[in-house]
C-alpha cells in the first residue's frame, strides 16, 4: 500500500476532483492467487483514501482460507479498519485452482496477516447484507473481479436480523450499478460467468 501511495502521486494529478458525495463500493474478488486482484484492491484502497468512493465491504471468493486474511491486512495497513471483510462459503472446482498458489500460510506469516479458518470468517451473505442495509438507497456500486458467488448468495438470502428485506429486495433498493470483469480467452467461456 505504501508503494502505491507514493507512486500514485504522479497519477493522482490526472484524476478529476473527488465527488461531493462519494458512492459506496462493495469490492468482490476471487482472492489473492493473482497479483491483479491484489493490485485492484490496493488501487481501491487508495481511491477510498483520496475520497473518490467509500469502501464498505471486501468479499473474498477465493478457494483457500487465506484471501480474507490478506485483504484484511491490506485494509488495515491502509487505515481502513472499519471496512468489512467477508468470504463466500462455497467451494471451487479443483480444475480451476492455480498450481502456483501464492496465498500460502508462509506468506501470511511473512506479512503478519491474521488467519481465520473459513468457518470463522464473516459469510458473504452477512457481509453483503450488513453493507447494503447500512447504505442509502440507490448508492451502492458492486465491483466484481471474480465469480458471482457472493452476489448469488446475497440474491438468494432471506430476511434476517440484519434486514427484514430479502437479498433480492436489498439489491433492488440499494444497488445503483454492478460492474464485473470476465476473461473472454477461454473456448469454454469464462469461469466467472460459467460457474
Amino acid at each position: 500500500i505504501q508503494s502505491l501511495v507514493v507512486h500514485d502521486r504522479f497519477w493522482a494529478q490526472f484524476l478529476p476532483p473527488p465527488p461531493a458525495t462519494p458512492k459506496t463500493v462493495i469490492w468482490d474478488d476471487d482472492g489473492c492467487q493473482d497479483s491483479d486482484n491484489l493490485n485492484s484492491l490496493a488501487t481501491a484502497i487508495r481511491l477510498h483514501q483520496l475520497g473518490y468512493f467509500r469502501l464498505a465491504l471486501v468479499n473474498n471468493t477465493d478457494w483457500t482460507d487465506f484471501g480474507a486474511a490478506i485483504f484484511r491486512q491490506m485494509l488495515d495497513q491502509g487505515g481502513l479498519h472499519h471496512v468489512l471483510v467477508s468470504s463466500s462459503q462455497g467451494t471451487w472446482p479443483t480444475s480451476n485452482r492455480l498450481a502456483n498458489e501464492i496465498c500460502t500460510g508462509a506468506n501470511l506469516a511473512a506479512y503478519n496477516a491474521t488467519y481465520l479458518p473459513r468457518n470463522q470468517q464473516m459469510t458473504d451473505v452477512a457481509g453483503y447484507r450488513t453493507a447494503l442495509a447500512a447504505a442509502a438507497d440507490g448508492s451502492v456500486q458492486i465491483v466484481v473481479g471474480g465469480a458471482l458467488r457472493g452476489v448469488y448468495d446475497l440474491m438468494t438470502s432471506r430476511p434476517d436480523a440484519i434486514s427484514s428485506l430479502t437479498g433480492a429486495q436489498l439489491f433492488a433498493a440499494k444497488v445503483m450499478e454492478i460492474d464485473m470483469s470476465a476473461n473472454a480467452g477461454s473456448t469454454s467461456g469464462d469461469f466467472n460467468l460459467g460457474e
